[in-house]
């Protein structure tokens, strides 16, 4: 895992999306709708996410913060270096984690 910045790791949380905005600062979902938590980054955990380049440094992305979203840590390992589309493997069913693979394409 690269060594982010502070300022970086929470510009990318706030890159996650926002299910309820009483939990905001501990709570979102990364692209494929998986749960994270601000607390797990780093953590492989069931909430535990990383920092994924979208497009990955071995096909020229860099660490613009427009290359770079959070992912639960599994999601990162299944999108591995596919670049534009991608599968995940983790998404959410109501307040957890479930097992399921789905195709996406980077925007």
């Amino acid at each position: 895992m690269s060594n982010f910045s502070e300022d970086i790791i929470n510009s990318v949380w706030e890159k996650a999306e926002i299910v309820n905005e009483g939990s905001k600062n501990e709570w979102r979902q990364d692209y494929a709708g998986a749960w994270i938590n601000k607390n797990q980054y780093g953590e492989e955990s069931d909430y535990g996410w990383e920092i994924d380049h979208a497009n990955p440094v071995s096909n020229g992305g860099g660490d613009e913060l427009a290359n770079l979203m959070p992912l639960n840590w599994r999601n990162n390992r299944t999108k591995s270096d596919d670049y534009p589309s991608f599968k995940t493997s983790v998404t959410s069913d109501g307040n957890k984690n479930i097992e399921k693979e789905k195709n996406w394409k980077y925007n």
